[in-house]
């Protein structure tokens, strides 16, 4: 546990917007849309609704890692709670099954190059034929004093380290049981790109989905990507 016991600065950091593209597969879960929810109820009223609705049935086990201190409801939440709380078969960098994060990249382009390196993965693991993959854009503002690690690859590789993502959840588990905010470090995918991890829920505002970005899957790569706002109509007779 190379990081253990170590002090990182902060930072507060205000983006608006952040980015982040998610398969289309997953719409928001409208439970957390349009509810003023009673944090306390959260457990209880999310059994009742699970009866009926799928999409919230894979909420009900692990509701409980949210904090009733960080429970908020709303227009967007239905992108963002499921961030903390749908982990089965979950490793990222600094999160795994244990607790769930929401990502987000200061600049598009750098959410294009985050996404890409997984998603090539799994399409690769999964023998997928070429074929286009819609994919849906979120803008979403973060606000928060954060965990800064920019600029520190050097000193702590362990934290940026390309395929083992071990030592980065330990880190990351540690300063959330500090209750942090979350992190925010340079990309290892963009050069000169900034992401973020939120931990606690409250720090996202305002998600809201803006685009659908079109991955090109060629069957050993994606090779390119366009945006469907970028479509233009010919004119009428």
């Amino acid at each position: 546990m190379v990081v253990s016991n170590l002090v990182f600065p902060t930072n507060e950091i205000n983006w608006s917007p952040s980015w982040r593209i998610i398969p289309t597969k997953y719409p928001p879960i409208n439970f957390f849309e349009d509810l003023d929810l009673d944090p306390s109820d959260w457990e209880s009223l999310i059994e009742i609704e699970a009866m009926t609705d799928d999409s919230v049935r894979l909420l009900a086990k692990n509701i409980h890692l949210i904090p009733e201190e960080d429970r908020i409801t709303g227009p967007g939440m239905g992108f963002v709670v499921p961030c903390f709380t749908i982990l089965d078969g979950v490793s990222n960098r600094f999160n795994n099954h244990e607790f769930g994060a929401y990502y987000a990249a200061k600049e598009f382009e750098t959410a294009i190059w985050e996404t890409v390196y997984h998603r090539e993965h799994f399409f690769a693991a999964t023998d997928m034929k070429p074929q286009d993959v819609d994919n849906l854009v979120l803008n979403a503002n973060i606000k928060a004093e954060m965990h800064d690690i920019r600029g520190l690859s050097q000193k702590h590789p362990e934290l940026f380290d390309l395929v083992d993502y071990g030592q980065a959840q330990i880190f990351a588990r540690q300063v959330r049981e500090q209750k942090s905010w979350g992190i925010v470090y340079h990309s290892v995918r963009h050069q000169g790109g900034e992401c973020v991890v939120a931990l606690r829920l409250p720090a996202i505002k305002d998600c809201r989905a803006v685009d659908i970005v079109v991955y090109r899957w060629d069957g050993k790569k994606i090779a390119g990507y366009y945006k469907k706002g970028d479509y233009k109509s010919f004119p009428s007779d």
